[in-house]
């Protein structure tokens, strides 16, 4: 294989500080070096270089391993995660979206407290995540039977209980936006307690004329 010595091999790296096979390497010369020779050009040094490079390719396979148990570095356990979380990933879906929608899924799992489900909500978007929007105390809605009955249909309804989630379109085609905002309503689905519906869109309201249905927050 082309290199660059023996420490950088093609491709060259730079920088990073000293190498896992240098660090072996140095530490096996100094525990040998009283019964054999350290010189660069011998055959002990070489002998030594190859068993440094195993060591190092035992670190790495072990490194490896270790992130496909974090969600975020996922590689070949990312389809094993997904039908483990019940994710439908897109065929358009990258990597990144992929990972990010098992690291909200596995956030979602273990608690469904307010600030978890921001956790969940910001791992899934990402640089798209604006902000969760609550209604104002002044625009608080309360009603129930008996006490403060609403109009027909909505005599037992809050708007107290809607979680209201501002996105940008930072960087999204109007296709890659739908995506993320059908990605982020099957999470909400499966994290969100009983009692709590939300909403998805952008901008901080609607204005009429300007507002797009479906999209623009109201």
């Amino acid at each position: 294989m082309l290199g660059f010595g023996i420490w950088n091999p093609f491709p060259l790296t730079l920088g990073g500080g000293i190498s896992i096979e240098e660090t072996e390497f140095n530490a096996l010369l100094e525990a040998l070096s009283p019964a054999y020779s350290t010189d660069e050009d011998s055959a002990s040094a070489a002998e030594l270089l190859a068993y440094a490079q195993l060591i190092a390719a035992i670190w790495a396979a072990n490194e490896r391993s270790f992130n496909q148990e974090i969600p975020l570095r996922m590689l070949e356990m990312l389809p094993v995660w997904e039908e483990i979380c019940r994710l439908r990933p897109d065929i358009r879906d990258t990597d990144v979206a992929r990972r990010s929608a098992v690291a909200a899924r596995l956030l979602g799992f273990a608690r469904n407290t307010i600030v978890d489900i921001e956790a969940a909500i910001q791992a899934l978007l990402g640089a798209n995540f604006d902000a969760i929007v609550n209604v104002g105390p002044s625009n608080e809605i309360t009603y129930w039977p008996g006490v403060n009955p609403g109009p027909p249909g909505f005599e037992w309804s809050t708007n107290k209980a809607i979680l209201c989630v501002r996105m940008t379109t930072s960087n999204l085609s109007d296709a890659d936006f739908l995506i993320k905002r059908e990605a982020l309503a099957n999470l909400l689905d499966t994290i969100l307690p009983a009692w709590m519906t939300y909403s998805i869109g952008v901008g901080s309201e609607f204005i009429c004329n300007e507002g797009i249905c479906g999209r623009t927050l109201l």
